[in-house]
Protein backbone atom coordinates (compact mmCIF):
# COMPACT_ATOMS: atom_id res chain seq x y z
CA UNK A 1 0.00 0.00 0.00
CA UNK A 2 1.40 3.43 -0.81
CA UNK A 3 1.50 6.03 1.80
CA UNK A 4 -1.26 9.06 1.25
CA UNK A 5 -0.62 11.94 -0.81
CA UNK A 6 -1.14 15.33 -0.13
CA UNK A 7 -0.62 14.54 3.64
CA UNK A 8 2.62 16.18 5.05
CA UNK A 9 5.05 14.55 7.64
CA UNK A 10 3.51 14.80 11.01
CA UNK A 11 5.47 14.97 14.07
CA UNK A 12 3.75 12.98 17.20
CA UNK A 13 5.79 13.39 19.89
CA UNK A 14 7.25 17.58 19.88
CA UNK A 15 8.29 19.33 23.01
CA UNK A 16 9.82 23.28 23.22
CA UNK A 17 12.91 23.40 25.03
CA UNK A 18 12.19 24.90 28.89
CA UNK A 19 14.37 26.71 30.93
CA UNK A 20 16.08 23.71 32.04
CA UNK A 21 15.61 20.08 32.56
CA UNK A 22 13.42 19.56 35.16
CA UNK A 23 10.25 18.66 33.07
CA UNK A 24 11.93 15.51 32.65
CA UNK A 25 12.20 15.13 36.86
CA UNK A 26 8.77 12.69 36.52
CA UNK A 27 11.28 10.19 34.63
CA UNK A 28 14.09 11.01 36.79
CA UNK A 29 12.77 10.12 40.02
CA UNK A 30 11.83 6.31 38.88
CA UNK A 31 15.22 5.83 37.67
CA UNK A 32 18.06 3.79 39.62
CA UNK A 33 21.03 3.25 37.45
CA UNK A 34 23.28 5.79 37.94
CA UNK A 35 24.55 7.01 34.34
CA UNK A 36 20.70 7.56 33.44
CA UNK A 37 20.56 9.53 36.80
CA UNK A 38 23.57 11.73 35.87
CA UNK A 39 22.33 13.28 32.37
CA UNK A 40 20.34 15.93 32.00
CA UNK A 41 17.80 14.58 29.54
CA UNK A 42 17.66 10.86 31.38
CA UNK A 43 17.66 9.28 27.66
CA UNK A 44 20.91 10.76 26.55
CA UNK A 45 22.59 7.42 26.64
CA UNK A 46 20.45 6.72 23.87
CA UNK A 47 19.66 10.38 22.01
CA UNK A 48 22.90 12.13 21.81
CA UNK A 49 23.80 15.06 20.33
CA UNK A 50 20.57 16.89 22.75
CA UNK A 51 20.28 20.69 21.88
CA UNK A 52 21.38 21.40 25.21
CA UNK A 53 22.32 24.99 24.37
CA UNK A 54 18.52 25.73 23.43
CA UNK A 55 17.77 24.80 27.41
CA UNK A 56 17.79 28.73 29.62
CA UNK A 57 18.42 30.52 26.35
CA UNK A 58 16.97 33.47 25.51
CA UNK A 59 15.94 32.11 21.93
CA UNK A 60 12.15 31.86 21.36
CA UNK A 61 11.50 27.82 21.55
CA UNK A 62 8.57 28.40 19.60
CA UNK A 63 10.27 30.35 16.56
CA UNK A 64 13.69 27.27 17.24
CA UNK A 65 10.59 24.55 17.05
CA UNK A 66 9.54 25.86 13.84
CA UNK A 67 12.68 26.21 12.37
CA UNK A 68 13.77 22.33 12.72
CA UNK A 69 10.22 21.83 11.47
CA UNK A 70 10.96 23.80 8.35
CA UNK A 71 14.45 22.22 8.03
CA UNK A 72 13.28 18.92 8.18
CA UNK A 73 9.90 19.02 6.32
CA UNK A 74 7.87 18.47 9.13
CA UNK A 75 4.16 19.97 8.12
CA UNK A 76 2.50 19.52 11.27
CA UNK A 77 3.16 19.13 15.12
CA UNK A 78 1.54 17.49 18.04
CA UNK A 79 1.82 19.08 21.25
CA UNK A 80 0.00 18.78 24.75
CA UNK A 81 -1.98 22.19 25.58
CA UNK A 82 -1.53 23.15 28.83
CA UNK A 83 1.41 24.56 29.42
CA UNK A 84 1.93 28.40 28.27
CA UNK A 85 4.25 27.85 26.03
CA UNK A 86 2.00 25.12 23.95
CA UNK A 87 -0.99 26.86 24.52
CA UNK A 88 0.88 30.26 22.58
CA UNK A 89 2.14 27.86 19.97
CA UNK A 90 -1.46 26.92 19.22
CA UNK A 91 -2.81 30.29 19.38
CA UNK A 92 0.02 32.11 17.43
CA UNK A 93 0.24 28.96 15.17
CA UNK A 94 -2.81 26.93 14.64
CA UNK A 95 -1.77 25.74 10.70
CA UNK A 96 1.23 24.19 12.03
CA UNK A 97 0.71 22.58 15.75
CA UNK A 98 -2.29 20.51 16.75
CA UNK A 99 -3.17 20.33 20.75
CA UNK A 100 -3.10 16.70 22.45
CA UNK A 101 -4.03 16.11 25.96
CA UNK A 102 -1.66 14.07 27.97
CA UNK A 103 -2.93 11.70 30.47
CA UNK A 104 -1.79 9.69 33.90
CA UNK A 105 -4.78 7.50 34.75
CA UNK A 106 -3.91 7.66 38.56
CA UNK A 107 -6.04 9.98 38.71
CA UNK A 108 -8.75 8.63 36.07
CA UNK A 109 -11.63 10.76 36.90
CA UNK A 110 -9.68 13.98 37.02
CA UNK A 111 -8.13 12.92 33.70
CA UNK A 112 -11.44 12.25 31.95
CA UNK A 113 -13.02 15.42 33.07
CA UNK A 114 -9.38 17.09 31.62
CA UNK A 115 -9.94 15.31 28.50
CA UNK A 116 -13.42 16.71 28.37
CA UNK A 117 -12.19 20.67 29.18
CA UNK A 118 -9.41 20.35 26.87
CA UNK A 119 -11.77 18.81 24.21
CA UNK A 120 -14.24 22.11 24.64
CA UNK A 121 -11.23 24.45 24.92
CA UNK A 122 -8.72 23.23 22.65
CA UNK A 123 -10.28 20.94 20.55
CA UNK A 124 -7.96 18.73 20.97
CA UNK A 125 -7.24 15.73 18.13
CA UNK A 126 -5.75 13.53 19.77
CA UNK A 127 -4.78 12.07 23.94
CA UNK A 128 -1.08 10.74 25.28
CA UNK A 129 0.32 8.60 28.04
CA UNK A 130 3.38 7.05 28.81
CA UNK A 131 2.34 4.17 31.22
CA UNK A 132 5.87 4.01 32.56
CA UNK A 133 6.12 7.28 32.89
CA UNK A 134 2.94 7.20 35.32
CA UNK A 135 4.05 7.78 39.00
CA UNK A 136 2.53 4.85 39.94
CA UNK A 137 2.96 3.19 36.55
CA UNK A 138 0.06 1.70 35.13
CA UNK A 139 -0.30 -1.13 32.46
CA UNK A 140 -1.83 -0.36 29.07
CA UNK A 141 -4.42 -3.12 30.17
CA UNK A 142 -5.17 -1.41 33.57
CA UNK A 143 -8.62 -0.88 34.52
CA UNK A 144 -7.73 2.46 35.51
CA UNK A 145 -7.41 3.22 31.46
CA UNK A 146 -10.48 1.90 30.64
CA UNK A 147 -12.13 5.22 31.21
CA UNK A 148 -9.83 7.13 29.31
CA UNK A 149 -9.84 5.29 26.46
CA UNK A 150 -14.31 5.30 26.56
CA UNK A 151 -14.14 8.71 26.78
CA UNK A 152 -11.96 8.98 23.48
CA UNK A 153 -13.79 6.36 21.29
CA UNK A 154 -16.82 8.87 22.70
CA UNK A 155 -15.06 11.93 21.56
CA UNK A 156 -13.96 10.38 18.30
CA UNK A 157 -10.22 10.87 19.04
CA UNK A 158 -7.58 8.81 18.97
CA UNK A 159 -5.17 7.94 21.67
CA UNK A 160 -1.46 7.63 21.43
CA UNK A 161 -0.05 4.69 23.96
CA UNK A 162 3.74 4.32 24.32
CA UNK A 163 4.21 0.72 23.70
CA UNK A 164 7.47 -1.61 23.73
CA UNK A 165 10.49 -1.28 25.17
CA UNK A 166 11.22 2.34 26.72
CA UNK A 167 13.66 4.87 25.97
CA UNK A 168 14.55 5.86 29.48
CA UNK A 169 15.75 3.11 31.90
CA UNK A 170 12.57 2.22 33.39
CA UNK A 171 10.63 -1.41 33.98
CA UNK A 172 8.96 -2.02 30.25
CA UNK A 173 6.53 -4.54 32.00
CA UNK A 174 3.36 -1.60 31.84
CA UNK A 175 4.17 -1.48 27.87
CA UNK A 176 4.38 -5.13 27.05
CA UNK A 177 3.09 -4.94 23.37
CA UNK A 178 0.94 -8.23 24.25
CA UNK A 179 -1.05 -5.99 26.82
CA UNK A 180 -2.49 -4.13 24.20
CA UNK A 181 -4.68 -7.34 22.49
CA UNK A 182 -7.47 -7.32 25.25
CA UNK A 183 -7.72 -2.68 24.73
CA UNK A 184 -8.24 -3.92 21.59
CA UNK A 185 -10.58 -7.28 21.65
CA UNK A 186 -12.37 -4.54 24.47
CA UNK A 187 -12.43 -1.36 22.26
Amino acid sequence: MAPPSGIGVIDTMIGFPDKDFAVYDFIRNQLKDGESTDFEFPVEYMFKNVPKELYGSDADPIEVTLGEMDRFGIEYGLIGCEGEQSQRALTEHPDRFIPQANVDPNDVMGEVRKIRRLKDEWDIKAVGTFPVGCTPQVPIDSPLYYPIYSTCCELDIPIFVCAGVPGPRLPMSPQLVERIDQVMYDF
